[in-house]
C-alpha cells in the first residue's frame, strides 16, 4: 500500500424516502490530501440492494486508474442500502473500507431491515447477513474517535492511509468533498422539486 496513493472516496447523496425511488452515489477519485483527479455520479435504489454491483460496475465503466483504497461514508449507500465489502474486494482486487464518526448501532439497522422486510414483503436476509458480517473497529486520528470497517487490508495499513487524508474538518478529504457534491446535488433537487411545484 503506498502512501499519495488513490483514494476513492464514496457518498450517497440525500432523499425523501416517502417520494424518493433512487438517490445518487458520488465517487471522488483523490491524491490526498489535496489532489482531486476525477470527480463521477451512479444511482442507487433507496433502501435497494443494488449498491455492491453499481459500485464494481461504476469502477468497470469509468476511468479510475491505480485505485489504493475504496472508502465509504458508512456501511450504507443510499439508506439501508448495504453494500457487501467482500465481494467489492474480491472483484475488483482493490482494499475497502467504511468510515464513520459514530459506530452503527446493529441492533437498530437489524430492527429497521426486519421493518423493511415487512413492509416490502421482501426477504431481506442479504441485508441480515452483511451486516452481521461486519467487524468495526475503533481508532483515533489526530485525538479523534472514529470507527472503521476493513477489507483486504489490515486496520494498521488504513490507519496510516486515512492520517494523511485529513486537511481540513472531521473527513478524509476523499469524503469530505464527495459529501460537499452529494449535498449540493440534493439542495439542487429539493430546489428544483419547490419551482417545479410554483
Amino acid at each position: 500500500m503506498k502512501l499519495h496513493g488513490r483514494i476513492l472516496g464514496i457518498v450517497s447523496s440525500g432523499f425523501q424516502r416517502s417520494s424518493d425511488t433512487e438517490t445518487s452515489l458520488v465517487f471522488v477519485l483523490m491524491r490526498c490530501p489535496d489532489i482531486v483527479e476525477s470527480v463521477n455520479f451512479a444511482s442507487v435504489e433507496v433502501d435497494g440492494d443494488d449498491s455492491t454491483n453499481t459500485i464494481i460496475e461504476t469502477l468497470k465503466s469509468r476511468p479510475f486508474p491505480n485505485i489504493e483504497l475504496i472508502l465509504t461514508k458508512g456501511i450504507s449507500l443510499g439508506g439501508l442500502n448495504l453494500y457487501d465489502p467482500d465481494i467489492i474486494c474480491s472483484t475488483t482486487k482493490i482494499p475497502t473500507a467504511s468510515f464513520s464518526r459514530v459506530p452503527h448501532c446493529r441492533e437498530c439497522m437489524e430492527k429497521a431491515i426486519r421493518s423493511l422486510e415487512l413492509k416490502k414483503n421482501k426477504d431481506e436476509s442479504v441485508k441480515l447477513k452483511i451486516l452481521n458480517s461486519l467487524e468495526t473497529t475503533e481508532v483515533t486520528i489526530k485525538n479523534e474517535k472514529y470507527y472503521v470497517n476493513a477489507t483486504g487490508i489490515s486496520n494498521n495499513e488504513l490507519l496510516l492511509i486515512l492520517s494523511e487524508c485529513f486537511k481540513t474538518g472531521l473527513l478524509p478529504e476523499p469524503l469530505r468533498i464527495a459529501q460537499i457534491i452529494a449535498s449540493g446535488l440534493y439542495s439542487s433537487k429539493e430546489l428544483f422539486s419547490v419551482h417545479h411545484k410554483v
